[in-house]
Formats: C-alpha cells, structure tokens, sequence
C-alpha cells in the first residue's frame, strides 16, 4: 500500500473547517484525520518521508527537494486542505494528467487525461470553492480519474478565484476561455460541462453563453441561485464578493433560463453547505421554461459526496 507523509507547521489552523471536514484541537488529531483521508484512497500514513510514495506539506511550509508527488495544501482551507492534497497526490499517482494550458495567465490552465480504447466525448470540469483563491482544480481529481476510466476525455479547468484577479466577470471570462479552446479541438465529439458548487453556478452560467458548444451540462450541488446565496451568506458572503456590486442577475443561473441544453442536477438532501433548495428551485424553473432536466437527489448531508468515487459520485456517473 503506497505512503503518504504529512508535514504539518506549528501555525495551521486548526480551528476552521474548510469545506466539510471537522475541525481538530491538535495536531495530533489532524494526523489522525489525515490517517482516514488516506485510507479512504487507498493509501496509509506515513512515518518516515525519505520512504514514502509522496508528501503533503502544510501552508507556509516550504516543500523539500523530492522526486515524488507533492500535495501543496493553500493558507484558508483549513483541515480540510490536507483531505484534498491527499487525494491529489493519490488521483495523480494513479494517473498522472498532463497540464495545458487555454490562455495566457497563470491560472489559464487545465489538467487534462485522454483515455484508452473507446471514447464519449470531452468532460470539462469545474471546481468549486465559493469562488476563493484558497481552492483549486484538485477538489474534481478523482471526478477527472473516474471519468477517464470510463471513456471521457476531461479537462480539469482551472481559473481566475477572488483573491488572485477574479471576480465577476474575470472568473466566468476565464470559463468562456476555456470552454472555446476545448470545444475548438474537440472535433465534433459530445461536449459535457460538470461542475460543482460554485462551479456548478459557473458551468450554468456558461451555458447560456455557449449553447450551442455543450451537449449537456451537470450540476452537482450547485450555487443556481446567486441572490440567495448573497442574502444567505453562503460560504461567509461568498457571493457578495464574487459580483463587488454587480447585480446579482447578472451571474445567476435561475435568471438566465432556458439555457437550452439539457441538464442533470443532483444535490444531497441534507447538504449543509449549499442548500438542497437552490437545485430543487432550479429544476422547477427549467423544467417550466421548457429545458430538459434530469434531477437526482441523494440522501445523506455530504456537501463532497457527489465528487467522491467512494460517495454517490458513481451513482451520478452511471446516467451519462
């Protein structure tokens, strides 16, 4: 069973939850968080890093000069940093992505997996993260595994956050971006948008720019409707700071129906991070101004759920 080693600094925080892990009181209890991360993955927790397989280093932690995978975990994310970092480096052992990039900024880029044997089409992936600096692309790896093993072409996209020249509309620019550049070199195969959380907002979104590129689109406990999410404070007033005193329209997929692209919506019912009421009003609406829309609704009160392989994310994957 590969290692992961985990290198933690004394100044993590401890104390903030991230996305949905829970906070520890030490960091002892981290490593053992760390522990049931890797697991879940298939890996175990290392003691010794000149012996293991990769390494996690915590914010402000300057990574050793190694040759094996690195997991970098971002200052914000809180425990839930080292969830993702471990996946990362296990999704990326397993398969490693090559990275291309759509535009000419830094965060123009996208990992990209190309499968063996038979081919359905082009997966283009959208993370979510409340639109923060502090997430990233790594949050849809296994998604971008997963799908890859069943015939999809995916781009795992990454874009401009707030906190690093994001914002509305240089984040939703960067999605138009990257949506171009893939569906231009696609040749004709079926074009599939997936995003999740906020990245469900954006994929959405886009579709009302792009219909006549995307083939389907799948929301996965997504932000459909931005002036809720403002007057709800999602994510601490996530959405506040996205739009910095645009309208709220503007950037809502509930206001820009019919998008004229069939659907699949999917939320856990008991979601405690983006209310499951945001998808079942969505769906109402597209399905009354005559959109195609699929909805899937999962038990459970995982907000991650529906990206995980070892979640309901394969329930999802088998209706494609």
């Amino acid at each position: 069973m590969p290692e992961v080693f985990v290198v933690v600094g004394s100044h993590v925080r401890l104390d903030r939850p991230g996305l949905s892990a829970p906070a520890p009181r030490s960091v002892e209890n981290l490593l053992r968080l760390c522990a049931g991360w890797a697991r879940e993955v298939g890996w175990t927790l290392g003691t010794d890093p000149r012996a293991a397989d990769a390494l996690v280093v915590g914010p402000g932690i300057d990574p050793p000069p190694v040759t094996v995978p690195i997991g970098l975990v971002q200052a914000g994310q809180g425990a839930d940093g080292f969830r993702w970092a471990i996946r990362h480096v296990a999704f990326h052992t397993a398969w490693p992505a090559e990275v291309i990039a759509y535009g000419t900024g830094e965060d123009h880029v996208a990992d990209v997996r190309r499968p063996d044997g038979d081919h359905h089409g082009t997966a283009v992936l959208l993370h979510g993260g409340f639109w923060m600096d502090a997430w990233r692309r790594n949050l849809m790896d296994g998604v971008a595994v997963d799908l890859s093993r069943r015939g999809w072409t995916t781009w795992n996209v990454e874009y401009r956050r707030v906190g690093a020249g994001g914002g509305w509309p240089a984040t939703a620019n960067d999605v138009l971006a990257a949506v171009d550049f893939i569906a231009a070199g696609a040749a004709g195969a079926p074009l599939l948008l997936v995003g999740h959380s906020a990245g469900a907002q954006l994929a959405l979104w886009a579709c009302g720019e792009r219909s006549d590129r995307i083939d389907r689109v799948v929301s996965l406990a997504g932000i459909c409707d931005i002036e809720a999410a403002a007057r709800q404070r999602l994510g601490g007033g996530a959405a506040s700071r996205l739009l910095d005193g645009e309208p709220p329209a503007v950037a809502s997929p509930l206001d820009r129906l019919p998008l004229r692209v069939p659907a699949l919506v999917a939320h856990a019912v008991g979601d405690p991070v983006v209310p499951v009421d945001h998808s079942r009003r969505y769906v109402q609406a597209a399905q009354h101004a005559g959109d195609t829309v699929h909805y899937l609704e999962v038990e459970g009160d995982d907000h991650m759920t529906l990206i995980d392989p070892g979640g309901t994310w394969p329930e999802i994957a088998a209706r494609f």
